[in-house]
């Protein structure tokens, strides 16, 4: 026989981001109370919708009702429930004036000890009053336990944290291990109360943020490295600068539009890294070209990116052509609409920066080619500009030594990588260079 399909609604904003698990040589009662101070603390968090806690026993007050007894007094469960739930009440009891003000007065009758509930009187049907303990054994005891957890094959109590639907994953993460680590591990918790942290989702979005950084560091690294054969060391710089300068506007841009530092974005920024160097390639090489026969190196910037203003037009990834996936259709669409928008946005920004910012700085600091250089006025600009990269990767040393940023730390590495890679142009590359292009052209004309 046929059985129908089971539909069920799957919420990801409802799964757990980490799990923190307490144990020790405590009760159960006593564990739950330190989970119960950790829930109150995390939940505290803006990130936070709550905070589970799982493998808990739960407090339960039994009234176990002797049958016989009740039928001899003519005490139904009805009058039980009621006597119970009236005595058990915080009611308002009005106000009072005092000194011209008002104030609120409430009567507190929660039970707050066993006795009183085992204390309580109730009126039978015969008008008979008789004490609760007369016909029923009250116990303070626990819930039949449904959920239970273990770690490493001890009974441990789990507090799974649930975060906002739109929050920051790493950020959240951060400050709750910042919570466990100063607020309650020697401070809210005893020494020997062991809290240990599993299941952290925030490591593999955080695995995949740091895969696109090296990647993007990587990228501009290789590209100048190469292109510094073909075009020198500037001109190399700003065409590998394209790829960082692109990310960031990009980054800027995404927020704007609602969407968030997720997997599938992300994806999108890596697939987008090969295409963003392109047209940089294309603008800055024909600036270059262009200023050899052009020693204004204004008109020169205007020709060079003028002439391949239609070049994205006919670029086969341009973002004309990747539009159509922004309306892929059904549940598929849905996921990977992201993807052609980050390639848009990020190719959009790829082009903002070859046609307005790079041209820009090759105004600023291309040199044309048969210029007679001046040795002593370039040792002079090579020593200074050494000295402003090591002074600023100082800088990033120094703030990360007291602020222990591993952001700081690599941008002073990439200032320092900097350093290295214009002595290697200076000393090694493009004495290499000459030498081979010399070569070359003995070869050439001998042939000739």
């Amino acid at each position: 026989m046929l059985v129908g399909p089971n539909v069920m609604e799957i919420d990801f904003s409802e799964i757990p981001i980490i799990y923190l698990q307490i144990s020790g040589e405590y009760t159960r009662d006593e564990l739950k109370k330190y989970a119960e101070i950790a829930q109150d603390k995390i939940e505290t968090l803006g990130e936070i919708t709550r905070v589970d806690i799982l493998g808990a026993l739960e407090r339960e007050i039994q009234i176990n009702v002797d049958m016989f007894k009740m039928q001899a007094t003519r005490v139904t469960f009805r009058d039980i429930e009621n006597a119970v739930a009236f005595e058990n009440m915080t009611v308002s009891a009005g106000t009072v004036n005092t000194q011209d003000m008002k104030r609120s007065i409430r009567v507190v009758g929660q039970f707050s000890d066993i006795e009183v509930i085992k204390n309580i009187i109730i009126k039978s049907s015969s008008g008979a009053l008789v004490y609760l303990r007369d016909i029923a054994e009250i116990k303070d005891g626990y819930k039949e336990q449904e959920n239970f957890s273990r770690l490493n094959g001890e009974d441990v109590i789990t507090l799974n944290v649930i975060k906002k639907s739109g929050k920051n994953l790493i950020e959240a993460a951060d400050k709750i291990k910042e919570i466990v680590n100063t607020e309650l591990k020697g401070n809210a918790f005893p020494g020997n109360l062991k809290v240990t942290l599993t299941g952290d989702m925030s490591r593999y979005t955080r695995n995949t943020l740091e895969e696109l950084n090296n990647t993007i560091l990587i990228g501009f690294i290789l590209v100048t490295i190469v292109l510094m054969f073909f075009m020198g060391f500037t001109n190399a710089f700003f065409v590998g600068l394209a790829v960082p300068l692109s990310m960031f506007i990009a980054f800027m841009v995404m927020p704007g539009i609602g969407f968030t530092m997720n997997m599938i974005v992300m994806f999108g920024f890596i697939f987008a890294l090969g295409i963003v160097v392109d047209d940089a390639i294309v603008v800055i090489e024909n600036i270059h070209r262009v200023h050899r026969s052009e020693p204004d190196i204004v008109i020169a910037a205007k020709r060079g990116a003028g002439k391949f203003s239609s070049h994205p037009v006919r670029y086969p990834y341009n973002p004309g052509s990747i539009f159509p996936l922004a309306f892929w259709p059904g549940i598929t669409g849905k996921f990977m609409y992201y993807i052609p928008v980050t390639l848009i946005i990020t190719l959009f920004a790829s082009l903002f920066v070859a046609y307005i910012i790079n041209p820009v700085f090759a105004i600023s600091f291309m040199k044309h080619e048969y210029d007679a250089p001046d040795k002593r006025k370039e040792r002079k600009g090579l020593i200074k500009n050494i000295l402003w990269l090591l002074g600023i990767g100082m800088f990033f040393y120094s703030i990360y030594a007291v602020s222990k940023n591993e952001f700081m730390y690599g941008l002073g590495n990439l200032m320092i990588f900097a350093v290295i890679l214009v002595l290697f142009y200076q000393f090694a590359l493009q004495t290499l260079y000459q030498l081979v292009a010399k070569q070359s052209l003995a070869i050439f004309n001998e042939n000739i």
